[in-house]
């Protein structure tokens, strides 16, 4: 009986603590964009936009959300833009948010300004964008640009501070302004500078987060990166959960967000948040970001220390060539001792693989336009350092300043049919393709600009794979390659170290019990 009725006090007090905070928020209706820079001067985004996400989940308002951008100060510097990387990536899958409405503007601009626009111009008087802009003005004066003039005035573009970030330019990339903002129409909002409030707190002030039992709080507070507490930039979206231009609480901070941080579960979802649409549900993440469990080495020389030289994981991050070439690795003799692949121990036939890559600034070799090479094998059915399988091609010929990421190559043992024009360059038999009959290794992709080669930026890879049927090659959202009638129809897959610097990341596959046609991706 006793144990009963303690049950029931302490469930009115959560109740009791519940309706305090519930009554804190008054949402004004419409959704939800904000847009975070951090990868360049301000720090305090690190945690700021960590917050917001933390913020979504807590008010139970994340549903609202349909555009989140972080690194959107368009000159970056790679140590920020890593810090940032931390706090959204971990903080969607922390706080289970949508991450089909994340955008990394480093990579993602184009995709970026297209979700804003098709988000923007559903807003209507009574369904309003809020917009929380906590970064320079250029990329936010880029989405709107884009928008339906008779769509803007239903914009609100909410910003604290009224000098670094509403004038900061450096051209020739960023030009615009907060008054360049103003000029296109939407409404605008200058809340109190939040770095005057609590929202810049003293750190004795959130020693609760540090000593919370929740992980998700320890986790929060450490990503905050200044000598006081800064999630300044988070007061702009507390203003308009709490009312907005109805009494919005622009004078808040750490007591106000306190009840409703530590009503976060500690239970995290693994994997993609569960509103994702029925395509991106099923992906599973291979590779832990931490080591390299499920996976194994090959390298030329035969010796593993040196392929674990050559393979390092840092950053959430497979790092190839990191180090500074010592001599043992035997370069510019056109026989690398490190050429290897990093290989994975299941094999697979049907699936999905999603992959990002960039190049870095070392060079493993002397070579001419081979000089920015890897790859990845799939369909391995001999795992040696040239494998009998079939190659999704990673280059970058910087004497011509082509891309050929997304090449096919055959090596020996393996076999397809593939399809081109009469430059010998992919195109689809539909389109008026011709069946190549050549006895050629290299299979050109279809040229593209959209991708990026020597500016330390993501390229996003995707490699359609079905048994024996067809394979696509798909470069930042494009089909640039397809081949037909595979040999061989299963395998493991293998990343490449062959001859310069090269990061992998974000690797995941989903996979099927059944051949998808391949019209359903080519519609796509």
């Amino acid at each position: 009986m006793k144990q009963n009725l303690i049950a029931v006090v302490l469930a009115l007090i959560a109740t009791s603590i519940n309706a305090q905070y519930k009554n804190v928020i008054n949402y004004p209706g419409g959704r939800i964009a904000i847009s975070h820079d951090g990868n360049n001067y301000d720090k305090d985004d690190y945690v700021a936009a960590a917050m917001n996400l933390a913020l979504l989940e807590g008010t139970g308002l994340k549903s609202k959300l349909v555009h989140f951008d972080h690194s959107n100060h368009l000159k970056n510097k790679d140590s920020q833009y890593m810090e940032m990387l931390e706090s959204v990536t971990k903080g969607v899958r922390h706080f289970n948010i949508d991450s089909t409405k994340i955008f990394d503007v480093q990579t993602q601009l184009d995709a970026a300004i297209a979700n804003f626009k098709k988000e923007a111009e559903k807003s209507t008087e009574n369904n309003p964008l809020w917009f929380c802009i906590g970064g320079p003005m250029e990329v936010p004066w880029q989405y709107i640009n884009a928008v339906d003039p008779e769509k803007r005035k239903f914009i609100t573009c909410i910003s604290h501070s009224s000098w670094f970030n509403e004038d900061h330019v450096s051209p020739p990339e960023m030009t615009h302004t907060w008054e360049d903002i103003k000029a296109l129409g939407v409404k605008t909002i200058r809340i109190k500078n939040q770095n005057k409030t609590e929202w810049n707190t003293k750190k004795e002030n959130v020693f609760w987060m540090r000593d919370s039992k929740n992980p998700k709080l320890q986790w929060l507070y450490n990503r905050n990166a200044k000598k006081t507490f800064d999630s300044s930039d988070s007061g702009m979206l507390w203003w308009v959960v709490t009312g907005a231009e109805n009494g919005g609480n622009e004078n808040a901070g750490w007591q106000d967000y306190k009840p409703i941080l530590d009503a976060i579960s500690d239970n995290e979802k693994r994997g993609l948040p569960e509103n994702l649409t029925t395509e991106e549900k099923g992906f599973k993440t291979i590779f832990n970001g931490k080591n390299l469990d499920g996976w194994y080495l090959k390298i030329r020389s035969r010796d593993l220390e040196l392929a674990k030289k050559v393979f390092t994981v840092e950053n959430e991050m497979i790092h190839v060539f990191g180090d500074s070439f010592p001599k043992e690795y035997n370069l510019n003799t056109g026989a690398n001792d490190t050429h290897g692949l990093i290989y994975s121990e299941k094999a697979y036939s049907k699936y999905i693989l999603r992959f990002e890559y960039k190049w870095g600034d070392r060079i493993a070799n002397n070579f001419d336009k081979w000089q920015y090479d890897a790859g990845v094998y799939y369909h391995v059915i001999n795992d040696k350092v040239w494998p009998t399988g079939i190659e999704y091609q990673i280059r970058y010929d910087h004497t011509t300043s082509r891309n050929h990421t997304g090449d096919l190559i055959r090596p020996s043992g393996a076999d397809y049919d593939w399809f081109c024009n009469e430059e010998e360059i992919y195109l689809h038999p539909n389109d008026g393709g011709k069946l190549y009959t050549k006895k050629h290794w290299l299979h050109f992709a279809s040229p593209t600009e959209n991708f990026n080669a020597l500016n330390n930026k993501w390229n996003q890879c995707e490699i359609i794979v079905m048994g024996d049927q067809y394979a696509i090659h798909k470069l930042n959202g494009e089909i640039v390659n397809m081949a037909f009638n595979l040999e061989p129809g299963a395998g493991i897959f293998g990343f490449q170290s062959e001859t310069a610097e090269i990061f992998y990341r974000n690797i995941r596959i989903k996979e099927f019990d059944e051949i998808i046609p391949a019209e359903k991706f080519l519609k796509e």
